[in-house]
């Protein structure tokens, strides 16, 4: 009878443990989409497709709501909140007529997040 409720609650585990891990795979995933979103809002903002771009920050800020949710290192959190106000930095770039001045800007901005995501997902 003992043996039965440690296998119940060694399977228990089991599967609570494969349930953690696996969200965290998945949002490691997703910080890895965010790096490459990153790139692409630049590449857009310098092709002065800032349509695009901003759909891009957009998808951007509901993948950020996402791992914010999951995460729970206070770290990470802290980052995401670095992340969240360099998103809101670069919408207001992006509404900003393009310049070189505005380009540079966005650069930084687009490299942050792209060094913050990638630290994310290493984390996760």
């Amino acid at each position: 009878m003992k043996r039965k409720h440690l296998f119940i609650l060694c399977m228990m585990l089991g599967f609570g443990a494969s349930s953690l891990f696996g969200s965290n795979a998945q949002l490691a995933q997703l910080a890895s989409k965010h790096v490459k979103l990153s790139q692409k809002i630049m590449q857009e903002y310098k092709h002065k497709n800032s349509a695009t771009a901003m759909a891009l920050i957009k998808e951007l800020e509901v993948g950020q709501k996402k791992l914010k949710s999951g995460v729970r290192s206070r770290e990470l959190d802290n980052l995401l909140k670095y992340l969240n106000l360099c998103v809101v930095d670069a919408k207001r770039v992006l509404k900003k007529p393009y310049s070189s001045s505005n380009s540079k800007k966005l650069s930084d901005l687009s490299a942050s997040l792209m060094e913050g995501n990638r630290y994310i997902a290493r984390a996760l």
